[in-house]
């Protein structure tokens, strides 16, 4: 499958059934956009600011996303 995506992939686990705390969207869109080559001095600290730059990054890109072991689609989502 990796000929599908040659622009990268990208894979978060977000611990949803293991104990502890699940990854909270601001900690997974850090380390995504980190991954993508952005700077962490670049990095906004507000949530939908990093999803925009996310976004942007994304565009015209065919890059493969799995987000694993998700509790919830709200999880997946990253609803506040």
């Amino acid at each position: 499958m990796r000929h599908r995506f040659p622009n990268g992939q990208l894979y978060a686990n977000l611990p949803g059934y293991d104990p502890g705390q699940p990854s909270q969207p601001e900690q997974l869109l850090d380390r995504f956009l980190r991954a993508l080559g952005v700077p962490a001095s670049a990095i906004p600290p507000d949530l939908d600011d990093r999803e925009t730059v996310y976004r942007s990054r994304l565009t015209d890109r065919r890059i493969l996303v799995v987000l694993h072991n998700a509790a919830t689609v709200r999880q997946v989502r990253g609803a506040r």
